[in-house]
């Protein structure tokens, strides 16, 4: 059965809940990646991509590509690709620093501060419409 961002988050949320470090690891790790793939759809939408300024690996180019919308895009639709973009870059590095650096404590607030990330670039994700720049209050 496939999955989704919704689903991804739903499962960081539930792992954030242990007091494990593996599990908030995991959370930090999940957390990332449904906002990841939340912001490729986002990014689908765009009537044009940005620049990925010659970046390496598909989430690297991904994150340049939102940081640096191209410039017909609706400033509105920029500004919150920008946004999306930058609070995305913050999330890998969290979710690298939990993956790849086991044998250092991971720090107390990290899987908070990464669930509320991911949490606010998907609400950001729902509130801005990128093909016409229309933003709702949700």
């Amino acid at each position: 059965m496939p999955v989704d961002s919704t689903d991804l988050i739903a499962l960081a949320a539930e792992l954030s809940s242990g007091h494990s470090e593996v599990k908030q690891r995991a959370a930090i790790s999940r957390a990332y990646y449904a906002s990841y793939h939340r912001s490729r759809g986002w990014e689908d939408q765009l009537p044009l991509v940005g620049n990925d300024f010659a970046a390496y690996g598909s989430h690297e180019r991904l994150i340049a590509r939102l940081r640096h919308p191209h410039q017909a895009c609706d400033s509105t639709v920029a500004a919150f690709s920008r946004r999306i973009g930058a609070m995305l870059e913050d999330q890998r590095k969290h979710r690298s620093f939990a993956d790849y650096n086991v044998k250092r404590r991971l720090p107390g607030r990290l899987a908070a501060e990464q669930m509320r990330l991911a949490e606010e670039l998907l609400r950001l994700c729902k509130v801005c419409d990128p093909r016409s720049g229309h933003v709702s209050q949700v």
